[in-house]
């Protein structure tokens, strides 16, 4: 049970009990069941290191609603996956975020020092300023006054997502953060990106100490192309893979 509230749902991947073990954190309306938690756990256990996916709170399998999502849930869900994996004997915890669960990576990142490595694909850095991006301080507001936007899930099915969300991003708004991570950390984003601007990404890392940006061609928020899909898990995989070595 996380602070949030939520019975979490997860899978552990075991290949070496006394390993190194990646968290996989998916995307927003996604789930560990998503094309990517799934790829990075096969890719991942391929080398060797072991893997838990899981779903944030009001998503997959996990209890609680949707509408009542927000980035302070995430990270309370994150820290308790952790403090899971840690109580079992597990010494060398890395992560994966993807997009929303790229930012709840990066949160998580800046409270625990004792993180091996941190992969991000495409991820937020701040999500008040995304929201801005893409609905205009005039959608913002229609937000506000409505109580709640509309969120298609990938099944089609339509959800409400409280203005909570939003006001809740707004602890976490600007790059300050980021300053206080000090595992090593890819990021990996897409220049035609127009979900997640790939700008975050390139600021963030002028801030960190210890990260890198694979900036890819053309590559868009989806990585729809098989080759860019592969391009993704390659650098994973060598990262992981040279960061278990240290």
């Amino acid at each position: 049970m996380s602070p949030s509230g939520a019975r979490l749902a997860g899978a552990l991947d075991m290949v070496d009990p006394t390993g190194a073990i990646v968290i996989i954190a998916h995307g927003f309306r996604s789930s560990m069941k998503s094309r990517t938690s799934s790829s990075i756990a096969r890719t991942l256990s391929h080398l060797g290191i072991n893997t838990l996916r899981f779903d944030f709170y009001g998503h997959g399998h996990s209890t609680g609603e949707f509408a009542d999502v927000t980035l302070t849930k995430a990270l309370q869900d994150l820290h308790a996956v952790i403090g899971f994996v840690r109580d079992r004997g597990y010494e060398q915890v890395g992560l994966f975020g993807s997009s929303f669960g790229g930012m709840v990576s990066l949160l998580v990142a800046s409270e625990d020092m004792n993180l091996f490595a941190v992969v991000l694909k495409s991820p937020v850095v701040d999500y008040a300023a995304k929201e801005i991006h893409r609905r205009g301080k005039k959608g913002i507001q229609v937000w506000k006054d409505q109580g709640t936007v509309e969120y298609i899930l990938p099944n089609g099915v339509r959800l409400p997502l409280h203005y909570a969300f939003y006001e809740d991003s707004l602890q976490y708004a600007g790059y300050a953060y980021v300053q206080k991570i000090t595992a090593p950390t890819l990021f990996v984003h897409g220049d035609a990106d127009t979900v997640v601007p790939v700008e975050q990404s390139e600021q963030a890392v002028e801030l960190m100490m210890n990260a890198t940006l694979e900036k890819l061609s053309g590559v868009n928020h989806f990585y729809d192309k098989k080759e860019d899909f592969s391009r993704l898990l390659i650098l994973t995989e060598s990262f992981f893979s040279q960061a278990t070595r240290k």
